[in-house]
Formats: structure tokens, C-alpha cells, sequence
């Protein structure tokens, strides 16, 4: 089981702030204390239980903070849908989903390519990898997807890890 929580984040120590939302979900859902478990970290920063009983991924997006947590690997991710530099696409999209992009409308275009985004930061941390590992031909079809309206804003939320989930917005 997958779950998904999002909060808006109240201090300046936003990794301080997500590490005391981890342990919050941890106790609310899977009734397991981590503060006496050791997290280790691997080489691309991927934060881990050292013991891995439980599994863990944090996500950050305009001051809103998002926390998955799993008994099974995952990874998450989530983005404010706004303008960007469409200068990041090649660095994305291949030649034929840069034709296709190109062919959107403006709000279209926000949309495919925020999933996107979101869908390969989440495949990404989902495989502990860094986002340089070529992404323009991976599978992002075991990555889910959904769009939330929270707090005034429009975010996309992308997540791999096991496909039943509980999302909860506060």
C-alpha cells in the first residue's frame, strides 16, 4: 500500500519539516516509531530506513510538501503547473514527443509536459538513480499520474511503487 499525503509547509527548514511528516505518516498508517531507525542515504541521495522495513520518498513544490510511504519501493514527485523554459523539453522528450508538444496549445503543453516531468522524477527516485540517467527513451508506464487543485495552485502528483493508494490532502 501506497500512501500519499501533501501539506503546505509552515518553517524554513523544509527538510526538517518533511522528515517530521515522514515520521507522522509512519506512525498514522503503519504504526512503526522510526525515530530510533538509522535512515542511510545511497549515492544519489535517496533517503532509506537502514533496516528497510518501511520505505519512504519526499517531494517539494511551492512551498507544498508531498510524503509516500510504502511497505515496497517507491518513488514520488510533485510540480506546480506554471510556465517554464521550454529549453528543459529536449532535455526530456524525444524527437517525435517534441513534435507532438510543439503541436499543443498552450495549456495542453503545461499538461504533458508536467506529467512528464513529474513521471520521470518519480521513475527516477523510484530506481535511486540521479536525473541525468537518459530519460528521453525510458518506460514510464508502471509511473501513475494524477492532477490536484490544492490551495489556489494545480499540481501534478506522479508516483511509482505499488498501484493501490490512499491519498489524503490536508
Amino acid at each position: 500500500m501506497l500512501y500519499l499525503n501533501i501539506k503546505k509547509q509552515t518553517t524554513q527548514d523544509l527538510n526538517k519539516e518533511s522528515m517530521l511528516f515522514v515520521h507522522d505518516m509512519m506512525i498514522k498508517h503503519f504504526n512503526f516509531d522510526d525515530s530510533c531507525e538509522e535512515i542511510i542515504f545511497n549515492e544519489f541521495g535517496k533517503p532509506y530506513y537502514k533496516n528497510k522495513k518501511l520505505y519512504f520518498n519526499i517531494s517539494h513544490s511551492n512551498n507544498v510538501i508531498l510524503v509516500g510511504v510504502s511497505d515496497t519501493e517507491l518513488g514520488v514527485d510533485i510540480e506546480c503547473i506554471k510556465d517554464y523554459k521550454r529549453i528543459i523539453e529536449k532535455k526530456m522528450f524525444n524527437k517525435e514527443e517534441l513534435l507532438f508538444l510543439n503541436s499543443l496549445d498552450y495549456d495542453n503543453r503545461l499538461d504533458v509536459f508536467f506529467e512528464r516531468w513529474t513521471k520521470i522524477e518519480a521513475w527516477t527516485k523510484y530506481n535511486g538513480l540521479s536525473i541525468t540517467h537518459g530519460l528521453k527513451n525510458k518506460d514510464f508506464s508502471n509511473t501513475f499520474s494524477f492532477k490536484i487543485n490544492y490551495n489556489n495552485n494545480e499540481y501534478y502528483i506522479s508516483y511509482q511503487g505499488s498501484i493501490s493508494y490512499c491519498y489524503e490532502g490536508e
